[in-house]
């Protein structure tokens, strides 16, 4: 674990950031807008979690609980871990900077693929650490690369799974294998904000094997399957001798209570997550077969969202594919900030969505 940053090389380091940019909200002059930008739950939250939302306004004079015990406790026993080993957080992304706080400083090295979220390189540029950047395999990320550049110096290596903006997924055994190839002193990062799309059985083995090492931590969002975006809630779990440190590291009181209120409620409503997911399933298969049955290249993925492929040139470039879902009333994620210029990242969205989507592009002109 790192020594706290020197200033001057964090300082320099900021300096030399680009802020992130989500995607768009709006469209100028236009009513109605499918946002099919940012992977958001065309459902919305579980009834439930707007209901616990609602009463905890009665309560608005109270702090929250800081620990927030009770949805510790249910994430717990959802998935057979220690509740003493997970960390509420203001976003999945409040969990990842307090890591990178804790493992980077000058001197050290965090590892990222390619095409990752974003987030990763901010995390470790801004703790005034070297970014590493690992090319991408085929759309996945490779990892006999990543292995082969760890080193000595590796505190932090990054993995989303399943990745954004790509789609790229690990499997469980294979990532396991992975996982031993690289070095013991360097703590790697499992995001699995998008978990919930995934065959469950790679969630339920997840947890056993990750409570067994003491270098892997996990990063959970309520952001996306569970549609609770606005609250900004999410979740980490994080080897036993690094849960003191980031309960120092984090601010007090970090989740506020409707959050917590929300987020309890919404993993006793199953049902719910179910429907989102299998509406999710199955519009992504629909949409990667109609898209290819357009002439458009699909990147095949195990997020709520397809990685669209577009033409170098011509009427179906990602500029003009864009510049025609707007059109449309669609708003689709550009990729040139991930280095990803002729490609576009649409959410899997409510079936009048995606059926807009599908229209606007078939119009389009080679």
């Amino acid at each position: 674990m790192a020594d706290a940053p020197r200033p001057a090389a964090v300082l320099a380091a900021l300096q030399a950031l680009k802020a992130y940019v989500p995607g768009k909200a709006q469209l100028a002059g236009q009513a109605r807008v499918h946002k099919l930008s940012a992977n958001e739950n065309p459902f919305g939250p579980s009834p439930r979690a707007r209901q616990a939302y609602r009463a905890a306004a009665g309560s608005l004079e109270s702090y929250p609980d800081g620990d927030a015990a009770a949805l510790r406790r249910a994430l717990a026993r959802r998935y057979g871990i220690e509740p003493a080993r997970i960390l509420c957080g203001h976003g999945s992304g409040e969990l990842l900077y307090l890591l990178a706080r804790l493992y980077l400083a000058p001197g050290r090295e965090g590892l990222c693929s390619q095409y990752g979220f974003a987030l990763y390189p901010l995390a470790v540029r801004m703790n005034g650490a070297r970014l590493v950047t690992i090319k991408d395999a085929e759309w996945q990320p490779n990892l006999a690369e990543f292995a082969r550049r760890a080193g000595a110096k590796t505190a932090m290596i990054f993995l989303a799974n399943p990745n954004n903006p790509t789609g790229g997924f690990v499997p469980l055994a294979q990532l396991q294998a992975w996982h031993r190839t690289l070095p013991r002193h360097a703590l790697l990062v499992l995001d699995y904000a998008y978990g919930e799309y995934l065959p469950r059985a790679e969630l339920r083995g997840l947890y056993p094997w990750a409570r067994r090492q003491n270098n892997v931590a996990i990063l959970r969002s309520f952001s996306k399957a569970y549609g609770l975006a606005a609250l900004r809630l999410g979740w980490l779990y994080v080897p036993a001798a690094a849960v003191s440190l980031l309960h120092r590291l984090r601010e007090p009181f970090n989740v506020s209570a409707p959050a917590q209120a929300a987020g309890l409620a919404a993993l006793g409503d199953d049902a719910h997550l179910q429907k989102v997911v299998a509406h999710t399933r199955r519009w992504r298969t629909r949409l990667t077969q109609d898209l290819r049955a357009l002439g458009f290249a699909v990147v095949a993925g195990e997020g709520n969202f397809l990685l669209l492929r577009c033409a170098a040139r011509g009427g179906r470039t990602a500029a003009r594919a864009a510049q025609a879902l707007a059109r449309a009333g669609v708003l689709v994620r550009r990729l040139d900030a991930y280095g990803l210029p002729a490609c576009l990242r649409i959410s899997i969205g409510s079936a009048a969505a995606n059926r807009a989507l599908l229209r606007a592009l078939a119009k389009l002109e080679p």
